[in-house]
């Protein structure tokens, strides 16, 4: 009910970050400078959570919250790249 009453504050208050040391595969990590929501600083913090063999970390300048849209190219080129590595 708590989640329904207040879907913002519930996930607001959630730390997922810990968990993440427990991936073991390939992650990639793309975020844009100009993303208002998941801020450079947010991801940076994600990435740092995941174990660092595994991670790629790609920023895209210019780019806000939705990368498939603000520089396509860029976003599925790199998906693309990851996924045939």
């Amino acid at each position: 009910m708590e989640l329904l009453a207040d879907p913002v504050g519930v996930v607001a208050g959630m730390d997922l970050l810990p968990g993440l040391a427990g991936v073991r595969c390939p992650t990639l990590v793309v975020a844009g400078e100009d993303d208002p929501i998941c801020t450079i600083d947010s991801m940076q913090d994600v990435v740092d959570a995941l174990p660092g063999q595994l991670v790629r970390f790609e920023r895209i300048p210019k780019a806000g919250h939705f990368l498939n849209r603000d520089d396509p190219e860029r976003f599925f080129g790199l998906v693309r790249d990851f996924i045939s590595s």
